[in-house]
């Protein structure tokens, strides 16, 4: 059998979101964020390197129908796990987008172009939804649960196709039918990053991970999977044509953690290897915490220890979001996502010692917001929730006793007050309360603004370090929550390359605010047509 041939169509510096075929099979449509510009939806041929720009601004291409109709999503807001906005629909190319719905991350179009099956990111609801046709929810998962991503349509109508994620990475292609009901499912991946339909409809393509590589896969619809392509490095599959041809991404995703010690003007690159997303820094900034994977360490995730003097890391173990003691002697990290053993937290020694686990029992761990030590080393707090109730936070002495709950269910939280008496929690977009440790009654807390994050207690023990962020980086602010009196601290906007500038998170502080990290995530691509793949 001839090996398959690679056609390349885009030669510019930049990251492609998603791209379709047009009905004829030879013409291109597809958005891409060109040397460090924002998304825009561009049209090309399958023997041409020119690409067209369309006079569309702030959008991007979800599908194109049988009859070229365009799917699209405007009024970009970019998301932890997905792009939101509002969805659009355009007759053709050259016709003005009409709005439909809003809190949209994907859709596709039915086989004759009549209807579209979305995914929405339901907030008031905490939840993913699938709906068929637009309106018709019929799949449905907590948000806590992981996302929902990129829905796609059989041939003939019968069936869905969508990426299920199990927690923050990990996640599996689920075939349902008309109604949601489960039809087959393929295994869990530590990454899949797209899927569609084979040229004859008897199997589903998707990219997922085979040790360092991102590969693609085929699964019928009984569940049955077959290795359909393998090349160095990682792919995207964006489409199939009815001919065959198969667009992807040959991709470079790097993440990098960045810091700026006291006293330095600029951000200083402390990545270990190209996968490096940071967890913590430090009270006194001198040391952080990272999180490491990818082809470097053949998929072997696990949690770093790094001096930001740019001394070797150390690596702690095979876990994951590790959280510094105030002390410095220990990290709180949790085990690695398997489906089939719940996870547990367990404290790593910085130093000598052993790994400690902490089963939870009958408590499944909520891996957002996290966890955090009290001020005495010696105890912790994490959320997590019983079978079939909400979640709720927990705090767990070192000695090895139950957790106990500390606040009702429905309300988490991880920052403790530098006392080690309160927990803090939100209740609104302005407010909160922080709930006793011990003995003591609930404080009301004011203050916050809608979409501020809070960072840390500052080392005065009275205010905390919040941040608003944005595309150019952080305003962040000291807030005493106890009055609602807050003043501006720093502009925060980062020297990064903004070309292919896929994510910007996590900031972190040091205690008295001269210390900052956070991390970065790059993601380049290049589109191909490969012809000859079966």
């Amino acid at each position: 059998m001839a090996p398959p041939d690679f056609h390349r169509i885009t030669y510019r510096r930049g990251y492609i979101r998603e791209a379709r075929f047009a009905p004829d099979g030879q013409s291109i449509l597809y958005t891409a964020a060109w040397d460090g510009g924002t998304p825009k939806v561009y049209s090309t041929r399958f023997d041409s390197t020119e690409s067209s720009e369309l006079p569309l601004d702030n959008t991007a291409l979800l599908s194109v129908s049988t009859r070229g109709a365009l799917a699209l999503l405007s009024k970009i807001r970019t998301g932890t796990f997905n792009d939101s906005g509002t969805l659009a629909t355009a007759s053709s190319a050259a016709n003005a987008p009409r709005e439909l719905d809003t809190m949209v991350t994907f859709a596709d179009w039915n086989p004759d172009g009549s209807e579209l099956a979305l995914i929405r990111n339901s907030t008031e609801a905490h939840e993913w939804v699938l709906e068929y046709p637009r309106g018709n929810i019929i799949f449905r998962k907590k948000t806590k649960d992981g996302p929902l991503r990129s829905v796609r349509l059989a041939p003939e109508g019968d069936l869905l196709a969508i990426i299920d994620y199990a927690g923050d990475d990990d996640g599996r292609v689920v075939l349902l039918d008309r109604k949601g009901n489960k039809k087959a499912q393929s295994p869990l991946y530590g990454a899949v990053l797209g899927c569609a339909w084979s040229a004859d409809g008897r199997e589903i393509w998707y990219t997922a991970n085979m040790g360092s590589n991102k590969v693609i896969y085929g699964m019928d619809l009984r569940g049955k999977v077959r290795l359909v392509l393998r090349v160095p490095g990682a792919l995207a599959l964006k489409d199939v044509s009815r001919r065959g041809r198969v667009l992807l991404c040959k991709e470079e995703i790097t993440t990098n953690t960045m810091f700026q010690g006291r006293g330095e003007k600029t951000e200083r690159n402390l990545s270990w290897y190209s996968n490096t997303i940071l967890d913590d820094l430090s009270d006194d900034g001198k040391t952080m915490t990272f999180i490491e994977g990818g082809e470097a360490t053949e998929e072997r995730w696990g949690e770093y220890l790094r001096r930001t003097d740019g001394s070797p890391a150390v690596r702690l173990g095979d876990y994951l979001f590790g959280k510094l003691s105030p002390d410095g002697n220990l990290v709180l990290a949790i085990t690695q996502f398997d489906e089939k053993v719940p996870s547990t937290l367990a404290v790593l020694p910085t130093g000598p010692g052993t790994i400690r686990p902490f089963p939870v029992g009958k408590w499944s761990i909520l891996y957002s917001p996290r966890w955090n030590w009290l001020p005495d080393s010696k105890s912790f707090v994490f959320s997590a929730a019983e079978e079939g109730r909400r979640p709720r936070t927990l705090i767990q002495q070192m000695n090895g006793n139950p957790p106990v709950p500390i606040t009702p269910e429905g309300v988490v939280g991880r920052h403790v007050t530098p006392d080690g008496k309160f927990l803090v929690t939100r209740d609104s977009p302005t407010t909160g309360v922080l709930y006793p440790l011990g003995e003591g009654a609930q404080v009301r807390i004011q203050g916050f603004l809608p979409g501020e994050t809070m960072i840390r207690w500052h080392a005065d023990g009275r205010r905390l370090f919040v941040a608003e962020s944005s595309n150019n980086g952080w305003n962040v602010s000291l807030l005493e929550p106890y009055s609602g009196r807050r003043e501006p601290w720093r502009q925060i906007h980062p020297s990064v390359d903004r070309t292919g500038l896929a994510s910007m998170g996590h900031l972190i502080l040091s205690a008295d605010g001269e210390c900052f990290a956070y991390y970065v995530g790059h993601q380049l691509s290049q589109l191909y047509v490969v012809e000859g793949l079966h």
